[in-house]
């Protein structure tokens, strides 16, 4: 686990991209500095009526050289992205065993969005590994870490840099309706989604980057000295 140096270290590597001066994004993270103990949901509707279901704390992150280990029991952190040079993808599993006998017709992903550094893509899709190799599982692992960004595809969606705890719902595509009915009443009892950070969205004019620096420079001196929860 490492501290993060400063919530807007990406905005300035990004000033620094446009004005020349280093050819690369420092850090590019979502969901930083989310907690231990959040429970993060799945909102369905079905053939019985709506449906909400929530992780658990069976969430995380892998990553191919940092070390974790994630799930109910140990770190629900589920940053993905670069933070420090080190990338991460995470992960959200639901246990549809009570959902036997229902037809899902639609699905959202609602996750609590943290601190988001730079507008960013995220994707998100199907986990290929088997969910008892996720609970509890343990970084460094390369293979995990590459089958959480690599899935049948779920969705891609546009994130603004945003500094605070509010709800992010990501609809999911027909794919993973499939999916999940698939998994209801299945050998598979959890229906696992996978995400990373595929891109940067496009850089904002040096003079805008200027000034979104000095107002973010003023949020976050405020901010650091009110909340020391670790990125990852």
């Amino acid at each position: 686990m490492r501290v993060s140096r400063n919530i807007i270290v990406g905005l300035g590597a990004a000033l620094a991209v446009s004005l020349g001066s280093v050819p690369a994004f420092a850090d590019y993270y979502a969901f930083g500095y989310s907690g231990y103990d959040s429970q993060e949901t799945l909102s369905l509707s079905t053939s019985s009526g709506p449906v909400a279901l929530t992780t658990n704390g069976f969430q995380g992150w892998f990553s191919p050289v940092d070390t974790n280990t994630a799930g109910p029991s140990d770190n629900t952190n589920y940053v993905t992205g670069i933070s420090s040079g080190i990338s991460y993808n995470d992960f959200f599993a639901f246990d549809v065993s009570s959902l036997s006998g229902d037809t899902v017709t639609a699905a959202s992903l609602n996750v609590t969005n943290y601190d988001v550094t730079n507008p960013l893509n995220l994707r998100l899709g199907a986990v290929s590994v088997p969910s008892d190799a996720l609970y509890n599982g343990v970084s460094p692992d390369v293979a995990i870490y590459d089958a959480l960004g690599s899935g049948t595809l779920y969705g891609n969606y546009a994130l603004e840099a945003e500094y605070n705890d509010s709800i992010d719902s990501f609809a999911l595509n027909s794919a993973a309706i499939g999916d999940i009915n698939s998994d209801i009443g299945g050998a598979n009892q959890y229906f696992v989604v996978g995400g990373t950070v595929n891109s940067l969205a496009s850089i904002p004019e040096p003079s805008t980057l200027l000034l979104m620096l000095s107002i973010f420079s003023t949020i976050a001196a405020g901010r650091i000295l009110r909340r020391r929860r670790v990125v990852c």
